[in-house]
């Protein structure tokens, strides 16, 4: 009977053993899918992760690149305020230099027409210097249309020269008689001509030490000669210089009276205009036949020459107006290219940083995994454990059965050796109990 139990508890932890041997086998294929899926986790990680890097790296490029874009734009826009700002200085300066160009424009034109009448010219002398290329005449000029007078001399001039001025030059008596025949024709008046063939005289002139005479003498207010003011303007210098008069510049009325007294026989004229000429002559006060003469001449010199610089700087004016409006256009080209860069650029930010999440979103759940499987491990490693230590203790509680087993059929075999040893005995014993 024992050695049945034996061999039945035998049997029951041979099948005990294999299931956990089983068992084993299971949690060991488990763990090395356990293995793997961990393995192929961390592969996935790796590779968000060097995705996210590379995406962190992109994301920041882009970052740099909208700073500078940000920059451009705003120097960008700062330039177009400044060009704005230009721009508004331009325009009403230009509208202010059109205006005065207009103004200029209109004041010679005005000034030129009563050049072109003759209107300062007695009547005699504005109809023949008027009726160019009419009654055969030929061209005809003034003493006032061949010289030119410092600004400073010109009330001098007028009012010393008076009538001078309003002579016209003709070249011999011929000439003067046929424009004087227009003029009784015309009846337009009287006339003066300086005839070039018939003038072999001049006036004395007046010698330049006078005015250091002067000065010496005490007097004062000299301001020099007056034909050191006048230029000429023709090939008529070497008449003119030989026929017309001349006189001492002063400043004032009283230093004039006051040198004539000294020199009674020299002609003294103010910067005003007033004269004082032998032989104890004064002609003062304002007006006069030549008044305006040379002034309205040189007023439109000045007025050319200022219309001249306006008119240059008009049209830097509009020059530089061009091209601020090309700059800006230039500007708001740019701008908006660089406010289309930043649109693109934003989207793809947004782009980027939905794809960031993402990769966050996969590491989060792979993280998640992680654990999971983690837990898995432990669990199996723990499990396989006990089933090793179970595997081990049946092994050894087989091998004390097994050794058990052994020994009670050892004493089995020992049993059944003594029993036939007995029954040999009691057969021998019996064979001589019967032989008695």
């Amino acid at each position: 009977g024992e050695l049945v139990h034996r061999i039945s508890k035998i049997a029951a932890l041979r099948n005990f053993l294999q299931g956990v041997v089983t068992q084993s086998e299971k949690v060991t294929s488990e763990i090395l899918k356990l293995d793997e899926e961990v393995r192929e986790l961390r592969a996935e990680r790796s590779r968000l992760d060097l995705q996210k890097r590379d995406l962190d790296d992109e994301l920041t490029q882009k970052r740099e690149q909208a700073r500078i874009l940000a920059g451009e734009r705003e120097r960008l826009e700062a330039e177009t305020q400044d060009r704005l700002a230009e721009l508004g200085r331009i325009e009403p300066e230009l509208a202010r230099r059109r205006e005065e160009v207009s103004e200029l424009n209109g004041r010679v034109e005005s000034l030129e027409e009563l050049v072109a009448a003759r209107a300062h010219f007695e009547a005699g002398a504005r109809h023949l210097l008027t009726s160019v290329g009419a009654n055969s005449l030929p061209h005809l000029v003034s003493v006032a249309d061949s010289v030119d007078v410092d600004p400073r001399f010109e009330r001098a001039a007028e009012h010393f020269l008076g009538d001078w001025l309003q002579r016209i030059v003709v070249a011999d008596e011929h000439a003067a008689l046929v424009a004087t025949a227009v003029l009784q024709e015309d009846d337009a008046g009287r006339c003066e001509f300086l005839i070039e063939s018939m003038a072999k005289t001049a006036p004395r002139a007046i010698p330049r030490q006078i005015v250091g005479d002067l000065l010496r003498q005490g007097v004062g207010g000299v301001v020099g000669l007056l034909s050191d003011a006048v230029r000429w303007t023709n090939g008529k210098s070497e008449l003119l210089n030989r026929v017309l008069p001349d006189a001492v510049v002063m400043e004032d009325l009283h230093g004039a009276i006051a040198a004539f007294r000294l020199e009674t026989e020299v002609s003294f004229v103010t910067l005003a205009g007033d004269v004082v000429r032998p032989p104890g002559v004064l002609c003062a006060g304002p007006g006069g036949p030549s008044e305006g003469l040379l002034s309205t001449r040189r007023e439109i010199r000045e007025h050319r020459e200022t219309l001249s610089r306006a008119t240059v700087e008009l049209e830097e004016l509009g020059v530089r107006r061009h091209q601020v409006l090309a700059s800006l256009d230039a500007l708001k080209l740019k701008l908006s290219e660089v406010v289309e860069q930043q649109h693109t650029l934003d989207k793809d930010m947004v782009g980027l940083d939905h794809q960031r999440q993402q990769l966050d979103e996969g590491l989060e759940r792979a993280g998640r995994k992680a654990q999971v499987l983690s837990c898995e491990q432990e669990r199996s490693e723990s499990e396989r454990g006990s089933l090793s230590a179970k595997r081990v203790e049946m092994e050894q509680s087989l091998l004390v059965e097994v050794e058990a087993k052994e020994k009670t059929e050892n004493r089995l075999n020992e049993l059944r050796s003594l029993l036939g040893d007995r029954r040999i005995q009691v057969e021998a014993l019996q064979g001589r109990a019967a032989e008695e």
